[in-house]
């Protein structure tokens, strides 16, 4: 008997980290591995991903609509509400033996509530950090609360989940799956890039993906992506944007970065989504990154590449030394802009070992979930019972 997997992905983001996942489960007879879509796959506004998953020879057996109308609180509980619906039948409908969540998206208030009133599993990666922030934050401990197996990405991730109770023998520190679909995707040619994107990265190319910092409101969000602009587009080198996720507060960001693309083409170029292999590649020939986005702290050292972090959505995270951080204030912006570009901290950026492991975080995590094997399929009631494991 097989281990039916439900792997809930909510963005272009969570698929491209689940999908080294997907394929060790699937390379392995003990296990079943089903793609379940939500959140922004299935809206148009953000590029419609759920089908670029098809395109890659992905069957989805489950999807789920958690788009908001409006990215503000009341839109975005509406949307929760319809996904508490959709998750309840995708249950009921596939019948899995786990479900596999990745991260802090609000989206997965949906799924695990619903998973945790059907006493189904759950199994947890990248739990145990922290976004101070970001609503994430609470959103991750809470899922990290409803979970049954954690797979945090680094030892000290892991003892935080200790520290909040959790069994030592269901958490298991296994690296980033970032790392693993960085040694798995081919990189793009210059030329596909090109074509993809309209620039040419023999010139000097800055990344940028730039998200809301959701406890701050709109009007602040506001304030932060016209201060960032101001700072990037005085610079001498070409911006590629992505638009923000589908956070509260993602509407005034997403708004003004649009208008600046259309009254600045030259500096600045706006994509809804590059896909993993683009964005990846992206990150592989850019001169830099800027903004505030995970991937600027956990996929940026493997390629060596010199990283501005802005603001408080990743506050509280592990910096590697390729990170530096600062407020999300013009004047210190702009000071971070020539750190980050200054040819001693390049150089050293490109010495760096990644600290988020050796590529091989999906084969840790099926090693982890075939130690639970038979408790997952025969005796799932005795696995969900949790004691609350105090620190000594």
């Amino acid at each position: 008997m097989k281990l039916k997997v439900l792997l809930v992905t909510t963005s272009r983001a969570d698929f491209g980290l689940l999908t080294p996942l997907f394929r060790e489960l699937q390379s392995r007879p003990e296990f079943d591995p089903h793609w379940c879509v939500t959140g922004s796959h299935l809206s148009h506004e953000h590029g419609y991903t759920a089908q670029l998953i098809e395109k890659d020879g992905f069957v989805i057996s489950g999807k789920v609509e958690i788009n908001p109308l409006r990215h503000d609180a009341s839109g975005t509980l509406a949307a929760l509400a319809e996904g508490l619906k959709g998750f309840d039948q995708t249950i009921l409908e596939l019948k899995p033996d786990l479900m596999v969540v990745l991260g802090d998206r609000f989206e997965l208030l949906a799924a695990c509530s619903a998973a945790l009133l059907h006493r189904l599993p759950i199994a947890h990666i990248h739990g145990g950090e922290t976004t101070e922030g970001a609503i994430d934050e609470a959103i991750r401990h809470g899922v990290t609360k409803m979970a049954t197996l954690h797979f945090p990405s680094l030892e000290a991730y892991r003892q935080r989940i200790l520290s909040m109770g959790e069994a030592p023998d269901r958490v298991f520190a296994v690296g980033a799956l970032g790392v693993d679909g960085i040694t798995q995707v081919k990189p793009m040619s210059l030329e596909e890039l090109q074509a993809l994107t309209g620039l040419d990265f023999t010139r000097k190319i800055a990344l940028f993906t730039f998200h809301p910092v959701t406890l701050d409101g709109e009007e602040e969000a506001l304030r932060q992506i016209s201060e960032v602009l101001d700072a990037v587009l005085v610079q001498d080198f070409v911006t590629l944007a992505t638009l923000p996720n589908a956070d509260p507060g993602s509407d005034p960001i997403a708004r003004t970065l649009t208008e600046a693309a259309q009254a600045h083409p030259e500096r600045l170029v706006l994509r809804s989504s590059l896909g993993q292999r683009g964005y990846l590649s992206a990150m592989g020939r850019a001169a830099l990154m800027v903004g505030n986005s995970s991937s600027g702290v956990i996929e940026t050292p493997s390629f060596g590449l010199p990283t501005l972090d802005i603001g408080d959505r990743q506050k509280g995270r592990f910096r590697p030394a390729n990170v530096l951080h600062v407020d999300c204030r013009l004047e210190a912006i702009l000071a971070g802009l020539a750190k980050v570009q200054d040819p001693e901290f390049v150089g050293a950026c490109k010495q760096l070992k990644s600290p988020f492991g050796d590529g091989h975080a999906a084969q840790k995590i099926a090693l982890g979930l075939l130690a639970f094997l038979e408790p997952l399929l025969y005796h799932k009631g005795q696995l969900l019972k949790k004691s609350f494991f105090p620190l000594t």
